[in-house]
């Protein structure tokens, strides 16, 4: 059980590990490492699901991260153009 639960729901701008994932054309294994190595901001809600405050800066830093991977396909990254003007998450 984890002690850091946040009982609030989700706000309209709030999405989960999952679902940020398939905004960025990526797997959610990618998106938990980036939340638990703290590049990634999130909050466990309810039934301890983690949540990220998902604004457009926090999408374009994604982005550039995924465009800046060495460890993504080439395909993947050709989805995911930078926002230069961003910084990396």
């Amino acid at each position: 059980m984890h002690d850091d639960i946040d009982p609030r729901p989700p706000g309209p701008d709030e999405l989960t590990i999952a679902q940020v994932a398939r905004a960025l054309n990526i797997k959610p294994g990618v998106v938990y490492h980036w939340a638990d190595c703290g590049h990634l901001p999130t909050r466990r809600g309810p039934a301890g699901r983690k949540y990220v405050h998902f604004t457009s800066e926090i999408e374009a830093a994604c982005r550039q991260r995924v465009f800046r991977s060495s460890h993504l396909p080439s395909a993947v990254k050709t989805q995911a153009p930078p926002d230069m003007t961003g910084d990396a998450v």
